[in-house]
Parts: C-alpha cells; structure tokens; sequence
C-alpha cells in the first residue's frame, strides 16, 4: 500500500514536472512568436519612415523616434538570432527610380547618434580608450539639415553629383546640382601649395537657408499651389531631385563639404580636418561654420551645448552637431564600427516642441483651388515664439492625425520658424468628442471637391469662388509680380465681395467712386489705389506673365518667356505650335512647357490673357529718372542686415536710380549682403562696381545731401 502511495506521488511530481515544462515551452514558444512578429513590424515600419524620408522627403517622425525603433530592432534581432537572415535589416535609401545611378569608390557610411550628454561622453571615453592616450583633438561642426551628396572633381573639374543613395551607390543629379552657385565646377589653385588631387570625392550636405525657404513659402502660400512646406529639408531635397531642372534653378540652394571618401594619389589627403577645410576653401568651396575645436572630455561636452544655443542665429537649418577626431591616422586606429566610423558621432538637438489644446481645424482655399487645413489652437510659446495657428501639411497628414475637438496636441515650429503640428495625445482625449473631418465642399463657394494625388490634396474647381479669385488677385498684386501698393487682402476680399473684382483684369476699371462706394477706404486711399493701379500698366512683360500664374512659371521662367515673345500677345497665338513647344522645353524645361501650354489650351484661361494684356500700355518706359541717381542701375544679392530688398530699392528709386533682380551690363553697381550668390561673380567679370551696405549707405546719404542741395531754394 505505501509502495504504491509512493509511486501514485512519483507519478504525480512527473506529471506536474511535465506540465509546467509544457508551460514553459509554449510560454517560449509564444515570446518567440511575438519577437518574430515585432521584428517583422520594425522592418517594415522601418522601411516605411526610410522611404517617406529619404525618397519624399515629408518624414512622420522625427530622428529620436526612428532610431528609438532601430534600437529595439537590433534588440530583438540579437534576442533571436534565428529570424536575423530571413531579411536584412533595413538600409536607407534616397534613390528614387527618376535618376541613372552612380557608385561610390568609397561607400558613404552614415553616421551613429547620440541625443543626450551622457551618451557623448561615453563616445569620448571609448575614443580615448581606442586612441590610447588621455587628450585628443575634436572638431565640432554643425550638422547641416538637406540632403548628403558627393562631388567627384578630376583634375580640378567636376564631373559628377551624386546622392548618397544607399550609400553604395546613389542618384546622379550632376545637371540640376550645376544650378547650385556654391558648386564650382572648377576648383581654383589650391593656394596651400599642394598640387590639385588626380580624382577626389568630396562629401557634403546641399541645403536650402532660412531666407529662401520663407521667400518659397511666401510664394506658396500666396499662390496656394501646394500650401507651405514644412522645412528647408524637404525643400532642398525636392528641388535638387526635381524632374525639371528649372525647378532647381528657379530656387536657391546651397553646398558645403565636410569630408572626403576617394582621394587619388592618396598621399596628398590631408592630415587633419582643419587641413581639409583650409584646402576647400582655398579651391573656392564652402565649409560648415562655425566650428569650435575640444580637447578633453568637459571641453567637449561645453563646445556641443554652446554650439546648441548659437545655432538659433544661424541662417542655414541644422539639427545637430557632427564631433569627429581631427587627425587622420588617429581616425584609422580607431576604424569602423556597425553603425559608422568609431571616430565620428553626431549629436541631435532635442526639437522645441510645446502641447496645448485644439480648439478648431480651419480649410484655406488657395489661387489654383487647393485646399489646405490650419490648426487653430489656445496660444502657446513655441521656441521663444507665440503661436496660435499651424500647419497640418496636407488632408493625408491630416487624416493621419485623426484629430478631435479639444485634443492634446504636440506643437513645433520646423526649424523654429513654420508652426506644425506634429503629434496629438489620444489618451487625453474628452468622451464623446467629436473628429474633425476632411470637407467635402469648398469653404469659400460650396462647390464640390475633387480628390487628387490619391488623398493628398483636395481642390475646389470652381473658377469663380470667391476665395480663389482673391487669392489670384493677390498674387497677381503681389511685390513679386505687379507690385500693387495698397492692395492688402483685407481690400482684395471686399472687392471681390462687392462684385467689382472678379479676376485681375478687372483692376483696371475700378475707379475711385466704386471704391468709396464699397467702404472700407477713404477718398485719399482710394485715389491712391487707383493711381498705384495705373502705374502698373507700364510694367515689364515678365511681372505680368508671372502674375497669370501659370503652373511652374515663377520669375526666372516668366523671364525667359519674355525674352522668347518680346510681345507676349505673340505667345498666345504661337503656343499650339509644336516647333515652339520644342524651343519652350529647351529654354523652360520638358515639365514647365507642358504645363504652359495646357494653361493657354484652356479657353478661360486665354480669356483672362486677353483681357489682361489689353491693359498694358507698351514695354516699360526708357526715360530717365530724374535725381542723383539717374542713370545708374542697382541689383543687390545676399541678405541686407539694415533693410529688406523693398526698402533699399525704394530708397534707390526715390533719388532718381533704378534697380533689377540681377546682373546685366545695363547694371552699374552690385549691393552685396551677407552670402552673396551669383551675382557677385557674374559683376566681378564684368568689372562693375561691388557695394557692401557701409558703402551703400554713404553713396545714399550723399545723393541725399545732393538731392536736398538741389531742392533748396
């Protein structure tokens, strides 16, 4: 009997010894089944954010984010080895399919991040570790925000651009990066007394600065063609990977170079980085400023932060910092690791972000019928700035978001500039709120709206709505275009509202009983507008084209197009020509013509070009000015310290002088600010006269005292 109670108890322990390792298994079974079904999520999420960055350039998160999702993959993959080589861990990748492809003779290695103090600190201990010795030299360059590219000189010429790609090979974009000023396509004498390297790959960052960016987005928001872009990033990536490379060139870009892959003889490389950036330089190219140089640990850490509080006052967009050792064969010691160079990290500032309530979601019709939503929200500081309204991109952001009345939402400002929203709290989200929803009909006229680009825009296609005439009167009143004063919005609306303006052409009759009539301005405005409407009649071809506003035709192209058709009425009968299709694509680019013709093939569209241009009173007068002034031409380039560009023209204009957006030989002097572009070398050929603003200044207040001499009695 006890024989037998010991084997019933035996039997038992084995059965529950069973059971529990049954337990466990399949506990371990389904851990395995959910590392393996994360991993594959990550991968694919991954994948996704790579493409909306890389190829889109309209990321969904910022860089914290997305590295936070690397590391977990890289957790679970070294948790279960078994799942790493069903497929590789994703690879960013910028190539688009729109470009031939070029290698890289040496591969484009990006670089590991660190977005904390700490982490920045254990990166110098293990260098010094690695490096063997207590005190080494860091340079500490900003980290420009754009898109990473390698120039490829031989013998002093460049021969290709191309993107990093996947960094094994990448885009070439040799033809619209030749738009970029910065970009020399031959390098000067290096002055250092080295001889010019057979064959070099110089790495870089073409960016967009912050005067450009806010000029497009002006521009954008004006003619509400796309509503504005979120960042200088987005912006530059898209117009250097434009289809049509007048794209590119109708925008400013920028380059600097901060490091090298191929350099042939390969003991002529520089030393150092400060070697390499005294040898750019002295080739004419641009380097990232300012730098700072750290030798111990405290250094290091004191040199980053600062460089995070001046970056504010930079005129170029930078999210970080780049900390590399400054000597080469340092650099070779340490060698690469998986995720870069073991001598090099970047340091990511922590974006300025503020939550705050959303209390309404407004819908803004632009000149082409786009349709574009703006948060309204309970006003909060943003970095160091006041903000109440922001926005949403587009109605597929938009969607994304899934916004509520009285949602917790997460504000930025992209590059402390553009209010954005960027993330909303659904956890704090009020019972029973109610979604806000994309419109079906136009705000503005109730009109239906059409779907396009498969969600990401709306577009109300009604060409009377009230808000799309007054959007296109507005750009056609703009200081880009006609130069209107007087014209604000506010006046524009009422016009329109009022039925008297109902596209520009009908400027041209208003007169000053119809505006005292309509209220809202006095006798003496009223006169006053008038008066700046008849001014306009005279004014050149080029700023009335490019107040029509053709798809694709800004300035630069709404000049080339006068210059084709010195009579624009020319245009209008030639278009439909296909010899002058041919001659429009090689002047304006395959896209742009396309989208110039199909405007004109529009029978609306020809009315309004008709009946505008049967206002013009001939090409612009050729008399001179009277004035101390008469007779010069002024063309300024870079950014004024002490006044925008209108105010010194119209200071100019006042004393007599005339001034153009850029350099000709009717051009008598050149008013250069801070980083000029082109202009400056176009005067410097053609030996004109190079003003800074000190001496710009002198040479007004002498006309002034002129001018004042001449009107004494």
């Amino acid at each position: 009997m006890a024989r037998a109670t010991s084997l019933r108890v035996v039997f038992c322990l084995f059965a529950s010894w069973l059971l529990v390792c049954g337990l466990r298994a399949e506990e371990t079974a389904t851990t395995k089944r959910e590392g393996e079904s994360r991993i594959e999520f990550l991968r694919t999420e991954i994948a996704r954010h790579d493409e909306l960055y890389h190829r889109h350039a309209s990321p969904e998160i910022g860089d914290a984010e997305y590295d936070a999702l690397k590391r977990e993959l890289h957790a679970l993959l070294a948790a279960y080895p078994e799942f790493g080589d069903r497929e590789r861990t994703p690879v960013f990748d910028d190539r688009d399919g729109r470009f031939a492809t070029a290698r890289h003779a040496v591969p484009m290695r990006s670089l590991a991040k660190t977005y904390e103090e700490e982490g920045l600190r254990r990166f110098h201990r293990a260098v010094v570790e690695r490096a063997g010795r207590a005190n080494v030299r860091f340079v500490v360059e900003p980290k420009m925000d754009g898109i990473a590219i390698s120039a490829v000189y031989e013998h002093g010429r460049l021969v290709r651009v191309v993107t990093r790609g996947n960094g094994e090979e990448g885009d070439d974009v040799t033809r619209n990066a030749s738009a970029i000023a910065s970009l020399r396509a031959e390098l000067r004498a290096d002055f250092g007394g080295s001889a010019m390297p057979e064959r070099i790959e110089l790495r870089g960052e073409v960016f967009m600065d912050w005067a450009e960016f806010e000029r497009i987005n002006r521009t954008e928001a004006r003619e509400g063609t796309a509503g504005t872009f979120a960042h200088p990033r987005n912006l530059a990536v898209g117009s250097l990977k434009a289809s049509d490379d007048s794209t590119t060139r109708e925008r400013t870009l920028d380059v600097v170079f901060f490091g090298w892959g191929e350099w042939t003889p390969q003991d002529s490389a520089p030393a150092t980085q400060d070697e390499f950036r005294n040898r750019v330089r002295a080739w004419g190219l641009p380097v990232p400023e300012p730098i700072v140089f750290a030798e111990d640990e405290d250094g290091l850490v004191r040199a980053v932060l600062q460089a995070g509080e001046v970056r504010r006052g930079l005129a170029f967009p930078t999210d970080g910092v780049v900390v590399k050792l400054d000597r080469v064969d340092a650099r070779e010691t340490l060698g690469e690791g998986s995720e870069g160079p073991r001598w090099a990290v970047a340091y990511k500032f922590p974006a300025d972000e503020a939550a705050t309530t959303l209390r309404d979601v407004r819908w803004q019709v632009g000149r082409s019928g786009a349709v574009t939503p703006v948060a309204e929200f309970d006003p909060v500081v943003v970095a160091g700035a006041n903000v109440a309204r922001a926005s949403l991109y587009n109605p597929a952001w938009f969607a994304r978001l899934g916004l509520h009345v009285g949602d917790t939402i997460r504000v930025a400002r992209a590059g402390e500039i553009i209010p954005v929203v960027v993330g909303v709290d659904a956890s704090r989200r009020l019972p029973g709120a109610d979604a806000f929803t994309v419109p079906t009909a136009c705000p503005s006229c109730a009109a239906v709206l059409s779907n396009t680009m498969g969600g990401n825009a709306i577009r109300c296609v009604a060409r009377a709505c009230p808000a799309r005439v007054a959007r296109s009167v507005e750009h056609f009143a703009s200081d880009a275009c006609l130069d209107i004063d007087g014209l604000g919005t506010a006046t524009i609306e009422r016009l329109v509202s009022a039925g008297l303006v109902r596209s520009p052409a009908d400027l041209y009759a208003l007169r000053i009983e119809d505006l005292e009539t309509m209220g809202g301005l006095g006798a003496n405005a009223a006169r006053a507008l008038v008066l700046s409407i008849e001014r306009t009649r005279s004014a050149e071809a080029w700023r009335w084209l490019q107040g029509l506003g053709i798809p694709r035709v800004g300035a630069t192209n709404a000049r080339r197009l006068a210059t084709l058709f010195p009579e624009p009425t020319e245009l209008l009968h030639a278009i439909t020509d296909e010899a002058v299709g041919a001659v429009l694509g090689s002047q304006l680019g395959a896209a742009t013509a396309i989208e110039v013709r199909a405007w004109f093939e529009d029978a609306e569209n020809r009315e309004v070009f008709e009946r505008l241009f049967a206002q013009r009173m001939g090409r612009p007068s050729s008399e001179v000015s009277d004035g101390p002034l008469a007779g010069l031409v002024f063309v300024f380039s870079g950014q004024l310290a002490g006044a925008t560009r209108k105010e010194a023209s119209a200071r100019v204009k006042a004393l007599g002088g005339e001034t153009s957006g850029e350099v000709s030989r009717r051009t008598s002097h050149l008013v250069v600010g801070a980083r000029p572009g082109a202009s400056l070398r176009k005067a410097e050929s053609l030996g004109m006269t190079i003003l800074d603003e000190a001496a710009f200044e002198r040479l007004l207040e002498a006309a002034s005292t002129s001018a004042t001499a001449l009107d004494a009695p």
